[in-house]
Parts: C-alpha cells; structure tokens; sequence
C-alpha cells in the first residue's frame, strides 16, 4: 500500500505543476501580471538608476520586443505624427537608463486593464495604462529651461509565466508626451531665437 502511495505521490509532483498551470485561475495570472508592472514602479519611484534597470531586465524576457510611438504636445504643439522606435531587450534598458541619466526626478504607474490568458495558463495577451511625470533642463538657444514633463501610456503585448512570475514577451506602447516650462523659467528664454524653439 505504501509502494502505491508513493508512485501516486511521484507521479503528482511529475505532473503537478503542468496540471497547476492548466488549471491556474486567471485572476491569479493577472494578480502576478500587476505584482510585475507594480515591482518596476516601485523601482522608478526609488529614483535609483539600477534598481530600475534590474526591476527592467527582471520584467522583460530575454527576447523581448519593444515599440514606442511618441506623441508631443508642448505649448504650442498639440500631439501630430508620432515617431515611432523599436528597440531589442538590450536596446530599451540602454535607451531608459540614458533618459533617466538627464532627469533630477521622475515617476511611472500602470494599471493593468484587459487580460485575456492563453489556453494553456502559460501566457497571456494584455494591455495597461501607465502614467509617469519628471523634471529636467532642456535647452532652447543655449538657455537651460527647467521643466516639467508629464506623459501617458496606453500599451498592449504578451506576459508569460515561468515559476509563479510574470514577464513581458512583446510591448507596443503609444505614448503622449506633455512637457512645459516650470513658473517663471520662460523668462530664461530673452532671444526670440530661444523664445521660438520654445513655443514650436
């Protein structure tokens, strides 16, 4: 009796954990999915270059594929044509860590919206909202302006499971980016050379 409690046994840890996965409750997958995206806002929110870049590398595969397409409102801009990059694992965590690199202080929040698991609990089709905000110089004819940029996500991809973690496969993200003179910094710009770079 006890050799057949044992083979069951054997057989259940063998086969356990593909059962689990079959079987896994969607909102568990989503509730792994969010515990994703929320572990890399905490990074940003750290103000820790590294730390965001480990939180990066942890929440994206290895074969990760990322599309931006930037939309630009500034004072006298109001969105138009998106430019729009694609960028390998490597690529993106170079490209986030330069951005960061010219930012005194920044912010980024998503929330999990549509989550559609794949039939075999292993994968799921996704999309999310972020919300972010920062400061920093740009520089108009010279002079350095302090400003304050704010911007939104609406993205759409794929997360896979690998031992109870949740990873982004793929991620096309459409983002408006706003950004606008902090109270009294347009008076740095004195040359109406300055003054037009500003308001383009």
């Amino acid at each position: 009796m006890r050799i057949v409690i044992l083979i069951v046994l054997l057989l259940a840890s063998v086969g356990g954990y593909e059962m689990y996965m079959h079987f896994y409750p969607p909102a568990v997958m989503r509730h792994l999915t969010q515990q994703s995206l929320d572990v890399f806002s905490n990074a940003m929110s750290s103000k820790d270059r590294a730390k965001v870049a480990a939180a990066l590398r942890d929440l994206l595969t290895d074969d990760a594929h990322v599309r931006l397409e930037i939309h630009f409102f500034t004072m006298n801009k109001n969105g138009g044509p998106g430019e729009a990059e694609e960028f390998s694992k490597p690529d993106f965590l170079n490209f986030i860590d330069n951005t960061l690199y010219s930012l005194d202080d920044y912010s980024f929040h998503s929330q999990l919206q549509d989550f559609t698991p794949g039939l075999r609990r292993t994968s799921a089709a996704l999309s999310f909202l972020g919300t972010g905000e920062a400061d920093g110089l740009s520089y108009y004819a010279g002079a350095a302006v302090a400003m304050r940029f704010s911007i939104e996500a609406v993205c759409e991809g794929n997360a896979v499971f690998e031992n109870n973690h949740a990873r982004l496969n793929n991620v096309n993200c459409k983002l408006l980016l706003h950004s606008l003179p902090k109270a009294g910094e347009e008076k740095k710009v004195k040359s109406p050379e300055a003054l037009k770079e500003l308001l383009r």
